[in-house]
């Protein structure tokens, strides 16, 4: 629903609730708050949440205006007869208000952070898998690992050339199904993995990230 139907709809409520507290004679507070809760989202669902969030503005703007009000209305030698203990609670209601937004504010960033962090990952393991299975389908690889051709030029080429598109310091290995290392993408020694978790996974047809 737009804003300025949420707005308009607020102050419908508020002005009707003004009216039928006067009514009463009731002060009008308990009636805006009456309003705030029939038209709020746990009730009628009239303006929803989102917008509550947007119009927080308006609601910071009043209590801005009435503090400057009460403010205005103080004197010095009012002060000087109640000692110093409006100013200490102001003080404080003012710091306590500013600390808990900017914590919100805060918690609101980290959540975006940790979203954005965790979408980086997914997109990470999404582009390793894809090369990964790729390279793991191509026939010449197939071949050599069947003994079918010796000539690891063009392979070690190729996993070389994967291994910097992840632009990471680890290495790709490429393993018989005996679990010995047969090419890597670095010059390191081929050894055995045979007894490594994520190579017992792979060979019985599972998925598995090391940590």
């Amino acid at each position: 629903m737009n804003i300025y139907i949420n707005l308009a709809i607020a102050l419908a409520f508020a002005l009707a609730s003004s009216k039928l507290m006067k009514f009463l004679k009731l002060p009008n507070v308990t009636g805006y708050l009456i309003a705030g809760l029939i038209a709020g989202p746990y009730v009628t669902g009239l303006i929803n949440s989102e917008t509550v969030a947007s119009l927080g503005i308006i609601p910071e703007t009043a209590l801005g205006f009435i503090a400057f009000s009460i403010g205005a209305e103080f004197r010095l030698s009012y002060l000087k007869k109640v000692g110093s203990a409006p100013l200490v609670i102001a003080i404080t209601v003012s710091y306590k208000t500013s600390t808990d937004k900017a914590m919100d504010d805060a918690r609101e960033e980290l959540e975006w952070q940790a979203k954005y962090i965790e979408s980086e990952v997914d997109k990470m393991f999404t582009m390793s898998k894809t090369a990964l299975t790729n390279f793991a389908t191509i026939p010449e690889v197939r071949s050599y690992l069947k003994g079918e051709i010796t000539d690891t030029t063009s392979l070690k080429a190729l996993i070389t050339s994967i291994n910097k598109t992840f632009d990471d310091d680890n290495t790709i290995v490429l393993s018989n199904k005996e679990g010995m290392m047969v090419l890597r993408s670095d010059d390191g020694e081929c050894k055995s993995i045979a007894e490594r978790d994520y190579f017992k996974a792979a060979i019985s047809g599972q998925e598995y990230v090391s940590t």
